[in-house]
């Protein structure tokens, strides 16, 4: 199986140059197989595949064991991790609590096949990732291991290639090396029917649709306005969101670099694998003025400063200003994000309001995407200007909150959804996951949001 590519792409053998780890064909090719899933997300491989901004082929090779032999196999790999798990010392307690899972999974295994008739195949994945020429693909390789361990999974990259290990990798119809043992069900959620048409590349993968289950995407870059807001009460799963939705939108290129305004202390390197800096407060007034308008920034820049300095020292104000403008006119036309946090923090000064307002307007201009977050959408409402931040934003995200938020939920959905109780909207730690109104070119939807084991312990520690 070929995700997201024209099937036989790869089988023309006469076409491809093999280098040292790498093929060229028309394009270069790089090759990682399947090592281990640390977790159970691999549903979600072929969403964020499809959030990539660059193609990502998937080669997926079964084989279905015969009902007798897989009963045997079943006994026989039980067998082994049993005796793994009472051999392993108690004080390597992550082997042991990975046998422990193991052996569960592989109870669950032989009750679906031995009790609820399931079939059960080996098979073997091998991701084909893609560049037009070498500097861009070892950047694409960079990028899809990264998005690839968020889910837990342990690839292998194929560092020497000889011709005929390369053209079996590349070509649909040859096995591969490394096998893995699948229920049906198992199979069916790597090998999904799609009833409509693959989103288009590029874009974040937010969660499913909570009454559809279908994945839902967003790329702030797509409409005709490139901003957002995210409101939601405090506890209501809106700060992990956004932290989520900035960390996916760097790791899948989506963005290449962002700006946060952090009064709050909230946000950290952690979000960003590749290059990011950190600006206290005191580091404000003495290094933002010496940077040149052409300076070059980190692919993650965070701002910190808190509400009441605001008050007490108005050139951090300005400064702040300053260094979001800096950035905004930045990159050389690369797509960036600014987000900025507690927004209403800056709703209380004159030329901060008025500022927004002005970027929300020309940031389409400046390939830029501006996210504002706050907690009560009247934080907007209740002012000219972010009346006019609403009406400048393509994507808005509407996290619980107060039935007394219904008459500035009208605004912004032009009432034609009638009554939304945003108030009974799961999210936070009192919740399993989180759920948000995603409302965007006029469609209301609502998405639960999801991440896996790994994404949540970056942002925990972020």
């Amino acid at each position: 199986m070929e995700h997201s590519a024209k099937q036989g792409e790869h089988s023309d053998s006469r076409s491809f140059q093999v280098r040292k780890n790498y093929l060229s064909g028309g394009k270069h090719y790089a090759f990682f197989t399947l090592k281990n899933v640390s977790e159970n997300r691999i549903g979600m491989v072929y969403e964020l595949i499809d959030g990539l901004s660059f193609p990502v082929y998937t080669k997926l090779v079964m084989d279905r064991y015969a009902d007798g032999k897989a009963k045997e196999v079943l006994k026989r790999i039980g067998a082994d991790r049993s005796s793994d798990e009472r051999l392993s010392s108690a004080s390597n307690r992550p082997l042991k609590s990975k046998l422990e899972q193991q052996l569960r999974s592989l109870d669950t295994l032989s009750r679906r096949v031995t009790e609820g008739g399931d079939a059960l195949f080996k098979i073997s994945m091998t991701f084909i990732v893609s560049g037009s020429h070498p500097a861009e693909l070892n950047s694409n390789m960079k990028r899809f291991a990264q998005a690839m361990s968020l889910l837990g999974m342990d690839l292998v990259r194929e560092h020497v290639l000889s011709r005929r290990r390369a053209l079996k990798l590349a070509t649909p119809l040859k096995s591969l090396r490394a096998k893995y043992i699948l229920d049906s069900r198992s199979v069916a959620s790597l090998v999904p029917l799609r009833y409509e048409g693959t989103p288009s590349i590029g874009g974040v993968f937010l969660g499913v649709d909570a009454d559809s289950e279908k994945p839902v995407f967003a790329d702030p870059f797509q409409g005709n306005s490139y901003n957002s807001v995210i409101v939601g009460e405090t506890g209501s799963g809106k700060s992990f969101f956004s932290k989520l939705l900035l960390m996916r939108a760097l790791i899948t290129g989506t963005a290449k670099s962002a700006l946060v305004i952090d009064p709050m202390g909230e946000y950290g390197a952690d979000l960003c694998a590749s290059s990011s800096s950190i600006l206290e407060e005191e580091d404000i007034v003495a290094k933002i003025p010496n940077l040149a308008v052409n300076s070059s920034f980190q692919d993650l820049t965070i701002v910190r400063q808190t509400p009441d300095i605001l008050n007490r020292n108005s050139s951090i104000l300005d400064e702040v200003i300053n260094i979001t403008d800096r950035f905004l006119r930045s990159g050389n036309g690369s797509k960036k994000i600014i987000l900025i946090d507690e927004a209403h923090s800056y709703f209380r000064f004159a030329r901060t309001t008025g500022y927004l307002d002005t970027i929300y307007r020309s940031s389409r201009h400046f390939n830029t995407s501006v996210i504002s977050i706050s907690q009560n959408l009247e934080d907007f409402t209740g002012i000219p200007e972010g009346k006019s931040m609403l009406s400048n934003s393509s994507m808005n995200f509407i996290f619980r909150n107060k039935d007394r938020q219904r008459n500035a939920i009208s605004f912004l959905t032009s009432r034609r959804f009638g009554e939304l109780r945003t108030d009974l909207l799961p999210g936070g730690k009192r919740d399993p996951y989180s759920e948000c109104y995603f409302y965007s070119d006029g469609m209301l939807r609502r998405i639960r949001i999801i991440c896996t084991a790994r994404e949540a312990g970056i942002i925990g520690q972020s």
